[in-house]
């Protein structure tokens, strides 16, 4: 909480030649002592034109050590991002594949719980649109009575002076329904740095 914030906009080029525009907020670490020296970049990118939002981090690991980042007991870094579909949580609805389980459909706003999803999740709610979460990886729905969020969690440990670029979260929204695997071509997109 004592760190400093900047923010700028931005432009990062991906490994099929597009060039996505947006926010890049950075953090230098400065006063937190196990982590001081570290920097992380958050951005929040579109590519101009499409319905498409795109987020991931980097830690970059100027500490002088290995670093591998624990959140709450675990070995893993986690982005969460909490979504606003409808003013009333409970018109929105969930779609999803759940791992080793199958399709599911979950109502927001009467229970709690925390459910995995297998890259894509679909929500919906009172207007056309629908919102459409990608992600590559290990992942969760989070559904409480009062907010909903996705939660993604990635592994991270970094040698000194050292990268780390977290795989990217995509949110498409569009009126249309998706078909099975029409988001699976976002698995192989990398940022250039």
């Amino acid at each position: 909480m004592q760190e400093t914030t900047k923010a700028g906009f931005t432009e990062v080029k991906d490994c099929h030649e597009n060039i996505w525009t947006g926010l890049r907020l950075n953090f230098d670490i400065t006063e937190h002592e196990k982590l001081k020296g570290a920097k992380f970049e958050y951005y929040h990118l579109t590519l101009p034109g499409l319905p498409i939002l795109c987020t991931f981090f980097r830690f970059i690991n100027e500490t002088g050590t290995y670093k591998k980042l624990i959140t709450e007991g675990y070995t893993q870094n986690g982005t969460e991002v909490f979504l606003n579909v409808s003013h009333n949580l409970t018109d929105v609805r969930l779609e999803f594949e759940e791992p080793n389980i199958g399709s599911h459909k979950l109502k927001a706003g009467t229970e709690s719980r925390e459910t995995p999803f297998d890259k894509i999740a679909k929500i919906s709610g009172n207007r056309d649109e629908k919102l459409y979460i990608f992600y590559d990886g290990q992942n969760f729905l989070d559904v409480t009575g009062k907010y909903l969020a996705a939660v993604i969690n990635e592994d991270i440990a970094v040698a000194a002076g050292k990268t780390h670029t977290s795989k990217p979260i995509f949110f498409v929204l569009t009126e249309m329904g998706l078909p099975q695997g029409a988001l699976d071509d976002f698995r192989d997109i990398k940022f250039l740095f």
